[in-house]
């Protein structure tokens, strides 16, 4: 077993998941708790990482551009096998990123919250702002009363 970050992440794919991606979505993984950065990014998965193309590693150790850099997330197969997914944001500044996420052009590369495009949403107004009128009262997107 190789040490660090890299490490961990092996050991935590193989404590929490499972064998395989298979014996995961056989035994239909529970819930995917996300947010999404202004950026599109969701889970530690950035814009044009590497960690996009996995398809083999459930847990990885990447590189993200705020600290701390080095960090755990889960591989795209994870978020897409999950049972349910809900994904939170909250305010203007995340508007674009939701509206790419769930409205534009399907190229998780670019956005990876679109991993989660199909999970349930929760937004504040805010966030919601860059959403057509028909997409904001979209069933699967959940907007608080307050």
């Amino acid at each position: 077993m190789t040490g660090g970050a890299t490490g961990a992440a092996a050991l935590l794919g193989w404590l929490l998941l499972g064998e395989s991606i298979e014996s995961w979505q056989a035994a239909g993984a529970g819930l995917v708790l996300l947010g999404i950065g202004e950026d599109g990014h969701t889970a530690s998965l950035f814009p044009g990482s590497p960690a996009l193309e996995e398809h083999h590693r459930r847990v990885l150790a990447v590189d993200g551009p705020k600290p701390p850099t080095r960090r755990l997330t889960l591989a795209p197969s994870p978020v897409r096998a999950a049972r349910a997914t809900l994904v939170i944001a909250a305010g203007c500044a995340k508007a674009p990123a939701v509206a790419r996420a769930l409205a534009g052009h399907y190229e998780p590369r670019a956005c990876p919250a679109q991993l989660a495009r199909s999970g349930r949403w929760i937004l504040d107004r805010e966030a919601a702002t860059e959403l057509r009128t028909t997409e904001r009262s979209h069933e699967r997107w959940v907007r608080p009363l307050i």
